[in-house]
């Protein structure tokens, strides 16, 4: 086995010292051809040939030391309690990454969209008509969302993310005045079909957020 072993590697041996001499004579036409000014020489393409060789000889010498791998080097699996603890660490990540997506599935939010696929999600494209009100000295008045919150925050709302409605109910008890606050939006389906209301009110006393309020 050593002869043909040698021989296998002197083949990739001369094939890597004659793309080196040619690299050379490539280095030394490019060199020239600067020197030169010649925009057409052939320098560069020798060079190229001479780099190109070199990898096939470096390709041919890994394929030779390949051949002579006599087993393949495999690591020994993990025995006795090593083994038991890699399976059970291995059994509970998969379980809290299947666990915490069905949260969301199995919720009853139907807008949140924490973890659904955008492009199978269809809360985005529902037409809602978003009302806010607040209790002033016993009189309930309308709130100019866009007055009075970002934008962004504006798109949430509409979107019924309940966390961002909870936090907005809680805003404007802090205003001087304030007894309640109530959140009414009304949305459509693409298919024109009228989605149950989103209601959620607090009042501001008790600090209570309840699912409802007033029509």
């Amino acid at each position: 086995m050593s002869e043909p072993k040698s021989q296998a590697n002197g083949l990739s041996t001369r094939v890597a010292q004659a793309s080196a001499a040619v690299v050379a004579v490539g280095a030394l036409l490019l060199t020239f051809d600067v020197t030169a000014q010649e925009q057409r020489g052939w320098g560069w393409l020798v060079l190229v040939a001479g780099v190109l060789g070199l990898l096939v000889a470096g390709v041919m010498r890994g394929a030779e030391d390949a051949a002579t791998v006599k087993a393949p080097l495999v690591a020994d699996a993990p025995k006795g309690k090593a083994a038991t603890w890699l399976g059970v660490a291995f059994g509970v990540g998969v379980l809290v990454q299947a666990v915490i997506p069905l949260r969301y599935y199995f919720g009853d939010d139907a807008y949140d969209e924490r973890f659904a696929w955008r492009m199978f999600s269809n809360v985005r494209v529902y037409r809602c008509d978003l009302g806010a009100f607040e209790t002033r000295d016993g009189y309930e008045r309308p709130v100019n969302l866009m007055e009075t919150i970002h934008v962004g925050w504006g798109s949430l709302l509409r979107r019924n993310r309940e966390p961002v409605m909870d936090a907005w109910l809680e805003w404007r008890c802090e205003q001087e005045g304030v007894s309640a606050a109530r959140l009414l939006n009304r949305c459509v389906s693409p298919a024109g079909e009228r989605a149950p209301d989103v209601r959620r009110a607090i009042d501001c006393e008790r600090g209570e957020i309840t699912e409802g309020g007033e029509e």
